[in-house]
């Protein structure tokens, strides 16, 4: 188990100030498997892939034989008092756990097209809409607005309330100091460019 523990943790993400009981991790799925085509992976391969990692990545930190976890399909998604949040493209996921079983949200996006960015920040908060938009080019800024998104999506997730609630009724804030509520926290993966996703956590403090 303790070798399983190791191989999952060359993909754990530190963040500085961040407690112990959280543990991140970004999983690029060629990573794991050179051969594996993720340009032609659909989203039910990418979804039982991604949970099938999150289940031995539990495991490890349990001690425990992944072949006898199960995931919870709604919230609170806890597993042996692990609360976690998964996200995932076609080419990569992201997971946030807590030890503790405090509240957490992860989201991992792939870089919007300029289409898709005209079209997502309609939803965003008011004064988030005029902060990501370029005054010089008169047009979205398409990083800014998928890394914005991935703010609101972790926080959401992590208040499990999802996109229930409208996004339009909360501001974001600054792309690189975003606003939270009082007891959380919200930090921005830093990932490569070249790659082309995007990612955020969200902890309950």
């Amino acid at each position: 188990m303790a070798e399983l523990t190791d191989f999952w943790e060359s993909f754990r993400v530190k963040f500085k100030g961040a407690p112990e009981h959280v543990q991140t991790y970004v999983i690029y799925f060629e990573d794991l498997d050179s051969s594996l085509d993720t340009a032609n992976l659909d989203y039910h391969k990418a979804r039982g892939l991604s949970r099938s990692i999150t289940i031995r990545i539990l495991a490890g930190i349990l001690g425990r034989d992944p072949n006898g976890l199960t995931l919870p399909g709604v919230p609170p998604y806890d597993v042996g008092g692990c609360r976690f949040s998964l996200s995932r493209t076609t080419q990569a996921m992201a997971l946030i756990v807590s030890t503790e079983g405090h509240r957490v949200g992860a989201d991992i996006e792939q870089i919007q097209t300029l289409e898709q960015a005209e079209q997502l920040i309609k939803v965003f908060h008011p004064a988030d809409q005029a902060r990501l938009v370029s005054a010089r080019l008169r047009r979205p800024k398409v990083r800014a607005i998928t890394q914005a998104w991935t703010h609101k999506e972790a926080l959401l997730k992590g208040l499990e309330v999802g996109l229930v609630r409208d996004p339009a009724l909360d501001e974001v804030g600054p792309v690189k100091r975003p606003l939270t509520p009082k007891g959380w926290s919200l930090v921005r993966i830093r990932l490569p460019k070249k790659r082309g996703h995007v990612a955020s956590v969200a902890w309950e403090n």
